[in-house]
Parts: structure tokens; C-alpha cells; sequence
């Protein structure tokens, strides 16, 4: 796809497609066990072209691999993280949010993981996502359950590793956060949202 001069042949989106899906499953299955494969390609360089893809199917699966990879070796996408960043927030404009509702879930997935990966490295791009998940929570009832569920969890892992950043403005999607959370089942993504819920509100008790 890089160059389809060099291959003779334009690649099927579909291929690509699974291509992803795969390597997302092996990564599942593999955990950190996949470093040592990934370190050895150009897959981060591949995937941040998937991930900007034109192709909707695309970048919804490349998203998926880059939030299952932020989760067992987010080291790997140190070289080119604010552009992975970059692109997944743009995933999260209210327009690409209408256009494609499944690539902005995974976008906003793959954030709320990287977010508790790199901490304080991910705040360049934290105000630009918090305004675009405060619409979707406080519109909840024309958007999909998993985006609103995901949109408040990322949210509360933004606000705990940057509390300074996102409380500021805290006043404008409090309640409707706090609805979102209380819908979610009780596991550790919720845990990570309560704890930056506590870390925002310990940050303007000492400010």
C-alpha cells in the first residue's frame, strides 16, 4: 500500500484489514512477549499509516493494535508517539464521531491506555481530547453505550495522570462523568476512572 508502483499491485483494504486484526491478536495472546517481534520490523511506521488511513475499516483496526500494543510494550511507540497521539484524537472530532462511530471508540480506547502508560508524556494533547469527550457525555442519548462507556474512562485516566490539566475544567462535565461511570461495570477501568476523579479533586483542594 506504502508503494504500489514497487509491489505491481494495489493491496485490498481487506487484507490489510485482517493483517491488523491479526497482529492484535497475537499481541493479545503474546502480551509482552511481542517486543522482541515487533522491535525486529517497521511495524510502528506501518501502523501509524493505518491509523490515518482514508479507510475507515482501516483505522478502526489499526487503532485497536495500537491501544492492544500501548498495553504490552508501549516502549516501541516511543519514537513516534505524539503523532500516534495526534491521530487518534483526531478520530475524536465531532464529525469523525458522526462519521464513524467505531473508529472514534477504538481511538479513544487506545488513549486511555496509553495514557496510563506514558503518565505526564501524554499531556500535549489532553485538552484537545477532553473537549471532544465532554460533548459525547454530555449527549449521550445519540451516541453508542461502548463510546460513552470508553469516553468516561479515558476521561478519568487523563485526569489522573495530568489532575493539574483536566480539572480545571471539571465544572463542565462533572455530572454527566459521573452518570457514565456509575453504568459501567466494576472492574479495573473503572478503578483507573475513580482514581483520577479523586486525583482531580485533590488537586483544587491543594491549589
Amino acid at each position: 500500500q506504502v508503494d504500489p508502483a514497487a509491489a505491481g499491485a494495489l493491496y485490498d483494504k481487506e487484507f490489510i484489514v485482517c493483517a491488523l486484526d491479526l497482529l492484535s491478536g497475537l499481541t493479545e495472546g503474546l502480551g509482552g512477549g511481542i517486543e522482541s517481534l515487533v522491535a525486529q520490523s517497521n511495524l510502528r511506521d506501518l501502523l501509524l499509516q493505518c491509523c490515518v488511513d482514508e479507510a475507515p475499516d482501516v483505522r478502526q483496526s489499526a487503532l485497536a493494535l495500537l491501544g492492544d500494543i500501548s498495553r504490552v510494550s508501549p516502549i516501541h511507540l516511543q519514537p513516534r508517539l505524539q503523532e500516534f497521539l495526534t491521530a487518534a484524537a483526531k478520530q475524536l472530532t465531532p464529525q469523525s464521531v458522526k462519521d464513524a462511530v467505531s473508529v472514534a471508540n477504538n481511538a479513544c480506547w487506545a488513549i486511555g491506555e496509553l495514557a496510563i502508560k506514558i503518565g505526564k508524556e501524554i499531556s500535549p494533547v489532553v485538552i484537545s481530547v477532553v473537549s471532544c469527550l465532554v460533548p459525547i457525555l454530555t449527549t449521550p442519548e445519540s451516541l453508542n453505550k461502548s463510546l460513552i462507556e470508553n469516553s468516561a474512562i479515558t476521561l478519568g485516566r487523563l485526569s489522573w495522570v495530568c489532575p493539574d490539566i483536566v480539572a480545571p475544567h471539571m465544572e463542565h462535565f462533572m455530572q454527566a462523568w459521573c452518570n457514565a461511570l456509575c453504568m459501567i461495570r466494576d472492574d479495573f477501568e473503572k478503578e483507573d476512572a475513580f482514581h483520577g476523579l479523586c486525583a482531580m479533586v485533590n488537586s483544587q483542594l491543594f491549589t
